[in-house]
């Protein structure tokens, strides 16, 4: 695609509104218009919102603002839980929610969300409001086969992607973002950029073009200042679902080798260290790509000095669990004194309580958005077996990693 000038772009993040099926649909064959997808489509009704929206009108904007509020703060906290088990949101209606799980153990992983859904939506409680408290429910209902999608854009901005089931024979039709406030427009064409990390909306009939943040496809980060020649990078990327892979690259060039990762194959989710040895000295943005469109991925990067420059792994380890401490497990024997010991963590992205640090380790950084992960570091002081622990403020599914890297000598 040829480059716009400037003034003629509007950037906007249009990601929560465009289905992860339609992102990846144009990352891997715009021109297609179908495709026959296996998975499991969930249905999400929360019953509540329309008596609560009938008292609160007479309020006005008041009472409007107060419905918009506990229906977004009640839809993200779902969101987040169908997000973190590898669900795609098709479509908001009214009250309800259409969310479509693909990929390796869909069915499995859907049904659990929705498990998940009505657990979440149980600790939200009852939301008050001035015109009373709110009773919500769930109502959820799944259907797993092949699905027949096929993805229409038309005029105005206006675009609708059908689903059929092929084994029922029954069809929704899910509407897209129009043009919105940026007026009627003659016609709308998505496009992909080549580093499949924008989606183009092109307007002829306005010269506009609507930038369309899909960053989920790779995530980068930047060191505040440049890196010192010689020293070790590590880059640690959590992600959702486990059939995905994932690879780190960097600006000035370094390799980058996976460590230990560990799946969590209860929510789906993914945490892994990578490291780059002896890097080369000078600025430097680090990222990860991933194979397909991913939901909430978080990259952290640092730098250590007086790390050994050739082959400076000795040991690792990885575990999955569920319940109120994170552990690794333990290493191997480490083979020399003082070397450096990094571990991860990662999270549902629905967990909501606090991380610290284990004994013997000191936190170094945590994601509390919609990307549960921390990190923590420590030093082994003599050789011996090592085992990272992170403590939780609840019980949840967990995955922790743990890897240790040998001193200059």
């Amino acid at each position: 695609m040829a480059a716009l000038p400037d003034e003629s772009h509007i950037a906007m993040d249009f990601t929560p509104y465009v289905p992860r099926l339609v992102i990846e649909w144009l990352a891997e064959n715009p021109d297609r218009e179908w495709r026959e997808v296996d998975g499991t489509m969930a249905f999400v009704d929360i019953s509540g919102f329309t008596a609560m929206s009938e008292k609160l009108a007479t309020q006005g904007k008041a009472g409007a603002e107060q419905v918009t509020e506990v229906m977004n703060t009640t839809f993200d906290a779902l969101l987040r839980v169908a997000y973190d088990y590898g669900g795609g949101l098709l479509k908001f209606g009214g009250d309800a929610l259409l969310v479509f799980f693909d990929d390796e153990g869909h069915e499995r992983r859907a049904a659990r969300a929705a498990f998940e859904m009505r657990k979440t939506l149980r600790s939200i409680g009852r939301p008050k409001t001035t015109a009373g408290t709110v009773t919500l429910k769930m109502h959820a209902g799944l259907n797993s086969g092949r699905f027949l999608f096929t993805l229409y854009i038309g005029q105005n901005g206006g675009a609708m992607i059908h689903a059929l089931d092929l084994k029922t024979a029954k069809a929704r039709c899910i509407d897209l973002p129009g043009t919105g406030d940026y007026g009627a427009a003659t016609s709308w064409t998505l496009q992909l950029s080549k580093d499949q990390r924008t989606l183009w909306g092109i307007s002829p009939g306005y010269g506009r073009a609507v930038a369309i943040d899909v960053a989920q496809r790779a995530v980068t980060s930047a060191f505040a200042s440049a890196n010192a020649a010689g020293s070790l990078v590590i880059a640690v990327v959590r992600m959702s679902t486990t059939s995905q892979t994932v690879s780190v690259t960097d600006s000035a060039g370094n390799v980058y080798r996976d460590a230990v990762a560990q799946a969590q194959t209860a929510d789906g989710h993914q945490i892994h260290i990578f490291y780059a040895a002896n890097v080369t000295g000078g600025p430097n943005t680090v990222t990860a790509t991933f194979s397909s469109v991913n939901n909430r991925p978080w990259l952290a990067i640092y730098e250590y000095g007086g790390v050994r420059a050739t082959d400076p792994l000795d040991q690792t380890a990885g575990a999955q669990g569920s319940s109120a401490t994170a552990s690794s497990g333990p290493t191997g024997a480490t083979t020399t004194a003082n070397e450096l010991v990094f571990a991860a963590t990662g999270l549902p992205a629905s967990y909501a309580g606090a991380v610290s640090a284990g004994a013997g380790y000191v936190l170094q950084r945590q994601d509390t958005g919609g990307s549960r992960a921390a990190t923590e570091s420590g030093t082994a002081a003599v050789p011996g077996s090592y085992t990272a622990t992170f403590a939780l403020g609840a019980p949840t599914n967990w995955t922790a990693v743990v890897a240790t890297f040998a001193p200059v000598p």
